[in-house]
């Protein structure tokens, strides 16, 4: 069924060849709205595209590795062009959940002699979502373009990922909220990019954040990394006090976005409320 918010045609045009084209035809089809393409079965189709399979072909851990960054580049892809709010970022979750369970995965090394399992420890997933996580700049936004729905769906997909449990990404969620509500930002499509962004996280993330917070000490990577915004005073790290002074400027900021935006905001308010009174 056709979607016309779903626009892979970029994805396709710039990656063509074996194995992207195929492994592009099985995850547009499952994608899609509609689609029977169950995710075990997309799964079990991706996965026969991996180089220790098939073919009769030798292969060594450096094809595996180059596979590796080449999918997950290309999958974060579909991420992004897929909207925040679309059915098809959870069915992309779930696939990714099914490719760790699939059976049959070898084990190989990676950079760093590192053993890892082919899907199910998502070796370079981490890295290829770190290279694109970057906030767009206030000269690379319209209102809501291209740049700042990517930005916002990225986040979408790391906060349902996050909250699977299969990977420790508490540090996109903090900088979501840093970047949106710890620093001074000037420009409305900048405020409400960023904003609509954390939101993802309380939403989709947040009880999962939650349940990471901590009192005691922290070591100086982890105070590097968590390092405040301009306007946080309190505790570095992931904190009761910080969520709740994020709770207080999703109030405040709500007089600088648009309505959509701070409907969003209050929203995730009440959602912050509601995980402090379960977790």
């Amino acid at each position: 069924m056709s979607d016309p918010t779903l626009n892979f045609e970029p994805i396709r045009r710039i990656h063509q060849g074996y194995p992207w084209c195929g492994i592009f035809d099985v995850l547009d089809e499952y994608l899609r709205p509609g689609s029977e393409k169950t995710p075990d079965i997309a799964a079990v189709q991706i996965h026969r595209y991996n180089p220790t399979i098939g073919n009769g072909k030798k292969w060594d851990y450096a094809d595996c590795e180059q596979f590796l960054w080449d999918f997950w580049e290309k999958f974060i892809e579909f991420a992004r062009a897929i909207p925040h709010n679309h059915p098809s970022q959870e069915r992309l979750v779930n696939l990714v959940i099914q490719l760790t369970r699939v059976e049959g995965q070898k084990t190989i090394i990676i950079t760093q002699q590192r053993k890892c399992r082919f899907w199910a420890d998502l070796p370079r997933l981490e890295e290829c979502m770190g290279e694109v996580r970057a906030p767009p700049r206030a000269d690379q936004l319209s209102e809501f373009g291209e740049s700042a729905r990517k930005y916002i769906n990225w986040n979408s997909f790391a906060a349902r990922m996050h909250s699977t449990g299969l990977v420790d990404w508490e540090i996109y969620g903090l900088w979501a909220f840093r970047d949106a509500l710890e620093n001074t930002i000037s420009g409305k499509p900048v405020v409400n990019c960023y904003v609509t962004a954390a939101t993802e996280w309380v939403a989709h993330g947040g009880k999962a954040l939650f349940r990471c917070f901590s009192d005691g000490p922290l070591d100086d990577e982890t105070v590097h990394l968590t390092g405040n915004g301009h306007l946080y005073w309190g505790r570095t790290g992931l904190s009761l006090e910080r969520w709740r002074f994020w709770k207080r400027r999703f109030q405040e900021i709500g007089e600088r976005v648009d309505e959509d935006v701070k409907r969003k905001a209050i929203a995730a308010i009440g959602k912050m409320n509601e995980i402090e009174g379960e977790c």
